[in-house]
């Protein structure tokens, strides 16, 4: 986390500050000059960053456009996020690092990174950020599971419905977590019959029943995953290691996407094959940049 200055009795504010301390020039040209100040959560909770703009580029959404509509001066509010997630994000610009559920940590701290995670996942999805980090951090959150040998429970799962979209790769997650705890036990849990209520929940559940395998364990981001116990082999099999991921651009760079393909058919028009493919080779060249 960015280093803290203690609350002043005045203002009741902590300021943060992401200050970069450069070595070198090369990673002072590739941070810049321009910084974008965001004021997180309201007071007395609230909490300041200031990050550069060349970082919110990277990771595109509606950061990157804030970052971009407002002078340098003006703050950016995101008065509905726990400073805590907004400073997981900051963890990745600046040190590429996204948090995860340590073994040796007591059940109580594990659940509680295990449920920040899925906060912060579900912010992430609503800044639209590029899918790469939405992926890392799903991967943590399997990771998390498995280490502390629990599965999302409806209640946990309602949760997550209540903070994500339908296309939500979370929410298939929490589902297909649902599904399988339903198919390896005996019994129907009450909270479970209880959330099958929720129609959403309910597609979703079906829908996990309909391609998951009795044996298959959704946290595993293996296959198979074997592990020894008394010098017995036991497998538990799990899913391809990027079934819960993003495969393709954000809904932000599908739009763009699309914008782009209707300025190349405005370029095109009327050109022969020829000219049309050196119309694409262009385009190419510039998206490889």
């Amino acid at each position: 986390m960015p280093p803290t200055t203690p609350k002043t009795e005045d203002d009741g504010m902590s300021m943060a500050l992401v200050l970069a301390m450069p070595s070198e020039t090369k990673l002072f040209t590739s941070l810049g000059f321009q910084m974008s100040t965001f004021k997180v959560s309201e007071y007395p909770n609230q909490r300041f960053y200031s990050v550069h703009k060349n970082l919110l580029t990277q990771i595109g959404g509606k950061l990157k456009k804030q970052a971009k509509d407002l002078r340098q001066s003006q703050l950016i509010e995101i008065p509905n996020v726990d400073p805590q997630i907004f400073g997981f994000l900051v963890d990745y610009l600046y040190r590429d690092t996204v948090q995860t559920v340590k073994i040796d940590s007591n059940s109580i701290e594990q659940h509680t990174t295990l449920t920040n995670l899925c906060v912060y996942y579900a912010f992430l999805e609503r800044m639209q950020v590029r899918y790469k980090l939405l992926n890392k951090v799903m991967d943590s959150i399997q990771d998390g599971f498995c280490i502390t040998g629990t599965m999302p429970d409806p209640e946990f799962c309602k949760s997550i419905f209540a903070n994500t979209t339908p296309d939500s790769q979370l929410r298939k997650f929490g589902v297909a977590c649902a599904a399988a705890g339903f198919l390896q036990s005996n019994t129907t849990s009450e909270q479970l019959v209880a959330f099958l209520k929720d129609e959403e929940f309910a597609y979703g559940f079906l829908d996990a029943l309909r391609w998951l395998d009795r044996d298959v364990d959704p946290r595993v981001r293996e296959v198979v995953q074997g592990l020894a116990f008394d010098g017995n082999e036991n497998f538990h099999a799990g899913l391809p290691p990027c079934i819960f991921h993003i495969h393709g651009p954000a809904p932000s760079e599908r739009k763009a996407r699309a914008t782009k393909d209707k300025q190349l058919a405005k370029m095109e028009s009327g050109k022969s094959a020829n000219e049309k493919a050196v119309v694409r080779e262009m385009e190419k060249c510039h998206l490889s940049r």
